[in-house]
């Protein structure tokens, strides 16, 4: 007996430690983000910084290293910004959930729609041939940092969390499960870090309004990490007060599991870079791209839970097309 009332509460969860905040992101109703990439906005702001320091906004100075970067090698880091986009379709069930119909699957399909940060590091041959366009070929390497956005994918109820009512203040009163909020099911999903993308491509020049642009295409391989997550929450019994005593109080039963999966595939992207000034040893460009990746194979989720009573299983699909699109900020070495 307790004059507190703490309910009994068996919990059987093998999700990994990930540090995330557990509040809403306004106005996304089901995603919630993670305590990450402040680290790379700070030292993404410092190089920023560090480069305007050194800029000759000159049209003409841009030009004429954009014409010497045509018979050399030249190796370029970027910094990136951007969205990450792939659709998901997941599905929850357990004996215990939803009260009535247990058994029932709780279905969905929703959005992952993800910000991220990050690095790309390249290097850039010569002109192959003295053509328009000056084509040059490059590889490059991008390692991306997603903030990670949770999406609930499937849910049933609001399992964020076992919600309590207050204490009535009768000398004698009874309480069932029912008054115990949030109780449910859920499947949920995110993207992991790191993202990273491999291409190789051609870049082809021309000048516009006296700047310098250059267009490139590549080919790309993909990597990306997806984590998917399963929670049932679920209460029984009753609390009892006798006397301001609680003499029987609810069992509440909480079972989570996660599973992590490195997803590869193929694709190819265009981007359209313009040189916008002269540096010490070389030049800054502004540009924006747009990437599309085909998923390869194993974007099948699939995973279960028990306490030894009662069970949970989740499982989730992930859509075979990744959209990527965003725009940064390169800084070529030219060192006269």
């Amino acid at each position: 007996m307790s004059r507190l009332g703490r309910p009994m509460h068996r919990v059987i969860s093998r999700r990994p430690a990930s540090g995330r905040v557990g509040g809403s992101l306004p106005g996304l109703r089901g995603i919630r983000v993670s305590r990450r990439g402040g680290a790379v906005v700070a030292a993404g702001a410092a190089l920023l910084c560090a480069l305007s320091s050194a800029l000759d906004p000159s049209p003409a100075s841009a030009a004429d290293a954009a014409i010497a970067a045509h018979d050399r090698w030249s190796p370029a880091v970027a910094l990136q910004m951007g969205l990450l986009r792939q659709q998901a379709h997941g599905r929850g069930e357990s004996n215990r959930r939803p009260p009535g119909n247990e058994g029932l699957p709780a279905d969905g399909d929703d959005l992952l729609l993800d910000y991220y940060f990050g690095l790309s590091f390249e290097l850039m041959a010569p002109s192959i041939a003295d053509i328009g366009g000056h084509p040059q070929p490059f590889i490059h390497v991008d390692v991306l940092h997603p903030l990670g956005l949770e999406v609930d994918i499937a849910r049933e109820g609001s399992p964020d969390g076992f919600e309590f009512a207050e204490f009535p203040g009768l000398r004698n009163s009874t309480l069932t499960a029912a008054a115990v909020g949030g109780q449910g099911l859920k499947t949920e999903a995110e993207f992991k870090s790191p993202t990273v993308t491999v291409g190789l491509g051609l870049s082809f020049s021309f000048d516009l309004f006296d700047r310098p642009f250059r267009v490139r295409p590549s080919l790309q391989y993909f990597h990306e990490k997806v984590e998917v997550n399963g929670v049932m929450l679920d209460a029984e019994g009753q609390r009892v007060i006798e006397d301001f005593v609680v003499i029987e109080d609810f069992d509440l039963i909480s079972l989570a599991r996660a599973q992590t999966k490195t997803l590869h595939g193929l694709g190819g992207g265009v981007e359209l870079e313009m040189e916008v000034a002269r540096l010490k040893s070389g030049t800054l460009s502004i540009g924006a791209g747009f990437h599309l990746y085909h998923i390869l194979g194993g974007r099948r989720f699939e995973f279960s839970e028990t306490d030894g009573t009662d069970f949970a299983s989740w499982s989730a699909t992930m859509d075979p097309l990744v959209y990527r699109g965003g725009f940064g900020f390169r800084y070529r070495f030219l060192p006269d």
